[in-house]
């Protein structure tokens, strides 16, 4: 198949479902998935102003190969689906970098043998304790000061504590463009991407990882337009959505 259909960025903060999209041509130390279905999960990086031709919402997906991980034979694609940006950013942070939050990153502190301090929502309290979190407080960061790691820009005023903003687009190691810095070239967080990848993929095989909650939501690459207003709306917690290519119109 030469074309496809896909999500295409239009201009900022504005994307659309195209017909006919090129596939794009595979580079070295790539693969190309069809999305409709594949025995991997893992991560790429849509929407790269540096690579155009990678889209993360195809029917076809240009991923770096030795960064994927195969999907488990127990395991439905909608789950798996969930798992590949979550275990990158947690690696890069609990191992790489600072620390981390969310339901991967507890269990893989403590398939670490670390101690969990947490926080969350009321109604989530019961989730992260089955988890393994061993205490959740209203405020995680010591008075003695720590490290505090988010995927959005937090400003923070204190000097005991050490902020950082998490991409785990870092971790292929190639430029990228966000907003309006561009982020190099970083070959160690590349090699310690391929590391990781190797390193953590047997966890969903051996039942030791489970998934965040997710809701399989209809109109295929259609829908996730959808996804991303109700995203802005604020209108999704404690769950991932999902879109099956397969249900595209």
């Amino acid at each position: 198949m030469s074309t496809q259909h896909a999500i295409v960025v239009q201009g900022r903060g504005h994307a659309a479902l195209k017909v006919r999209v090129p596939v794009p041509a595979m580079p070295e130390d790539s693969v190309l998935i069809r999305s409709l279905p594949t025995l991997t999960m893992g991560f790429v990086h849509g929407c790269n102003a540096m690579h155009p031709g990678v889209r993360a919402f195809a029917e076809y997906v240009i991923a770096r190969g030795d960064l994927q991980m195969r999907l488990p034979d127990f395991m439905g694609f909608e789950a798996g689906a969930t798992l590949g940006v979550g275990l990158a950013t947690v690696g890069q942070n609990l191992y790489h970098n600072a620390t981390a939050t969310g339901t991967l990153a507890i269990q893989l502190a403590k398939l670490s043998g670390l101690r969990v301090i947490t926080t969350c929502s009321g109604t989530n309290r019961r989730f992260m304790h089955e988890l393994g979190a061993d205490l959740i407080c209203g405020a995680a960061i010591s008075s003695d000061g720590g490290k505090y790691s988010s995927l959005l820009y937090v400003p923070c005023t204190r000097r005991d504590v050490d902020a950082h903003v998490s991409m785990a687009y870092d971790l292929l190691g190639e430029r990228y463009r966000l907003g309006a810095s561009e982020v190099a070239e970083d070959p160690a967080s590349l090699k310690f991407g391929i590391e990781w990848a190797a390193r953590v993929e047997p966890l969903p095989q051996d039942r030791r990882i489970i998934p965040h909650p997710f809701q399989v939501k209809p109109g295929g690459l259609g829908g996730v337009l959808d996804g991303l207003q109700l995203l802005r709306e604020g209108q999704v917690r404690a769950s991932k959505l999902v879109y099956r290519v397969d249900a595209t119109e």
